[in-house]
């Protein structure tokens, strides 16, 4: 047996795809596979290919998948080759096993069509998953096929495109209300947070910043030790990383152009700035950026800090609903408050973050009953 290979350049992609064609003692063509370079140029692109088929033939050709391998078998060999964390392992393969593979597991991996994605997609809406759960399900399912066509099993995905479908029920459900938290309950969410972690650590530093200065959680991320600067009367906390319409996601950018901005005394609440000071006194000159954890690692601690003061549940992001709703009712211009947050619209600070606290009710209905008492 014998490979050859040639390159080939693909108008939907800036990759080179590598094509090896293996042949038999007779020179009859037996198989013929496509794999991504994953590089742009030509010649990297052939050493790739030239190292390749030296792995493929010392392999015994053990490396060339045939195209009749079923979608199971697949599955289990992608997911045992992820070189991501072990939780992140263990829910794929709980998502492969207990809820692709009975639908689609039999199904040969170059013959699966759109039709029978729509099948999981309905099966798994038997099984009473919403649509965000049904979507991540789906999500591992693309990755598999994702996978199958870089190593030239098949010449396309079919779940290109394809997003879960919204049942009745989800169509006409009531969205959930956001409550925020009262002025006391944000009280309790700070001592929680120091009785659990101190001021030192992080854990509960980066959740009390999160509640008391309404910033995001990427915001908070890219925070340096020169971004908060001290005077005798007040604290600013400078919103200054750049702004990348192609790197949202990371903490080195904003979400928009609008929220380079600065917080500062009285807009971070809760006497936070005194409690930060100590934490850069004990932290900020070890590090360059205040705060290191994951969003992840955040979000769990944050779950903690709530579960010890005995509240109900918001994300860590809802927090910054909590603090907008209450500072829109202790400002006299709410133009303020969307600069402090960061929007570049205030219809989405009034639509969507200000809510409404039943203390501030019961504190405008005492200074409403002069008015009262003045009726005819």
């Amino acid at each position: 047996m014998k490979i050859q290979h040639t390159l080939e350049k693909r108008k939907d992609s800036p990759f080179y795809m590598g094509v090896f064609r293996l042949y038999d003692d007779n020179e009859v063509l037996i198989k013929r596979i496509r794999i991504s370079t994953k590089v742009k140029t030509q010649s990297l692109a052939f050493e790739f290919c030239r190292q390749k088929a030296k792995e493929i033939a010392a392999n015994g050709f053990k490396d060339i998948k045939s195209d009749r391998v079923l979608f199971k078998d697949y599955a289990l060999e992608w997911v045992s080759n992820l070189e991501y964390k072990r939780g992140t392992i263990l829910s794929k393969e709980n998502s492969i096993n207990n809820h692709i593979i009975p639908v689609i597991g039999n199904t040969q991996i170059v013959g699966l069509v759109r039709d029978q994605i729509k099948e999981l997609d309905r099966a798994l809406i038997a099984k009473g998953l919403v649509k965000s759960s049904r979507a991540n399900h789906l999500y591992v399912a693309g990755q598999i096929l994702n996978h199958s066509v870089e190593d030239g099993i098949r010449q396309f995905n079919p779940m290109a495109g394809y997003s879960p479908v919204t049942t009745r029920e989800e169509r006409e459900a009531v969205p959930k209300e956001i409550v925020p938290y009262s002025k006391d309950e944000c009280s309790r969410y700070v001592r929680s947070a120091l009785d659990l972690y101190g001021i030192r650590k992080e854990q509960g530093m980066g959740c009390i910043i999160l509640l008391c200065t309404g910033i995001r959680i990427g915001e908070m991320l890219g925070l340096k030790r020169n971004n908060v600067l001290f005077s005798d009367k007040k604290t600013t906390l400078e919103i200054r990383q750049q702004y990348s319409r192609h790197e949202k996601n990371t903490f080195t950018s904003l979400k928009t152009k609008s929220s380079r901005r600065d917080i500062f005394t009285p807009y971070i609440l809760f006497n936070c700035d005194r409690i930060l000071k100590e934490y850069i006194m004990a932290n900020g000159n070890r590090r360059s950026r205040l705060f290191t954890l994951s969003r992840e690692t955040y979000a769990y601690h944050h779950r903690r800090i709530i579960e010890k003061a005995k509240l109900h549940y918001l994300s860590p992001h809802r927090l910054r609903t909590t603090y907008a709703s209450l500072v829109a009712n202790r400002t006299s211009n709410i133009k303020n408050l969307q600069r402090i947050l960061g929007h570049s619209k205030i219809d989405m600070t009034i639509n969507i973050y200000v809510k409404f606290v039943e203390d501030d009710v019961k504190r405008d209905y005492e200074s409403m009953k002069d008015l009262h008492s003045l009726a005819m």
